[in-house]
């Protein structure tokens, strides 16, 4: 699964990973780190986990290399998924 360096999450304040995802979901944060997303490249350096939430910086900028050098990754690939954001 691939989400852009555009795309946006909106969270309730109030919400966490703590409160875990519905019957038959997997969650895909851990609320703590990016555990289960490729960290390599500039990832790391952009993209965080803070108060449960995920944030990127806005500031990533590729010069040359591959997308995945600034796109935030899944470490599983996903096929058929029904994707549910709170």
């Amino acid at each position: 699964m691939l989400f852009s360096t555009s795309s946006c999450f909106f969270v309730p304040e109030h919400a966490t990973a703590a409160d875990g995802p519905p019957k038959g979901f997997n969650s895909l944060l851990t609320g703590n780190d990016l555990a289960k997303w490729k960290t390599g490249g500039l990832i790391a350096k952009h993209w965080r986990v803070a108060d449960g939430v995920l944030k990127y910086d806005g500031k990533g900028e590729r010069k040359g290399g591959t997308d995945d050098e600034l796109n935030l990754v899944t470490r599983k690939d996903y096929r058929n998924f029904e994707l549910w954001v709170d």
